[in-house]
């Protein structure tokens, strides 16, 4: 994940593609540390609403 990281800006939707990968992937940790970004950064965005949905 760190490639593509790199790679890309902070977006609500590269955020949350990383939050659903690192959930298929089976990372917990990551997944909540993208997903703490995602909020924190695009709290009022689509794809924060669903990751707040997700971990509920």
């Amino acid at each position: 994940m760190g490639y593509y990281k790199a790679l890309s800006q902070d977006t609500a939707e590269s955020l949350w593609l990383l939050v659903r990968i690192e959930l298929n992937m089976g990372d917990s940790q990551a997944m909540m540390a993208y997903g703490d970004q995602l909020v924190t950064l695009f709290g009022d965005s689509e794809q924060a609403g669903s990751y707040q949905t997700l971990v509920q």
